[in-house]
């Protein structure tokens, strides 16, 4: 579900269609790990964030897949924000990945 509402939200606004399943994936994989649900909170996000660090990605991957993340908070209106201020702050230092268990 995620997947098309994110490939069809980036498609509309004219990205393109590799970028489009490439953060539809991302999307894919965030309802995976945090289940479908009609609305996400803060909680999720931070299970999400876990996971890709579980994973071992770069912090660089890590910021490029919350994009796509913040296109499903926008559409889903997870807030009052016109601008995308309500995408939930994750004010939480760094996680080495030595640290996760």
């Amino acid at each position: 579900m995620l997947r098309e509402i994110v490939y069809n939200e980036l498609m509309g606004l004219g990205k393109t269609e590799a970028v489009a399943r490439e953060w539809g994936a991302v999307a894919a994989e965030f309802e995976q790990v945090c289940g479908e649900k009609e609305s996400y909170t803060r909680a999720d996000v931070i299970a999400f964030l876990a996971h890709l660090r579980k994973r071992g990605l770069r912090q660089s991957t890590i910021e490029k897949d919350l994009k796509a993340i913040k296109v499903i908070a926008r559409v889903q209106e997870w807030g009052a924000g016109p601008k995308g201020e309500d995408f939930p702050k994750l004010p939480l230092r760094r996680v080495r990945p030595d640290e996760i268990r």
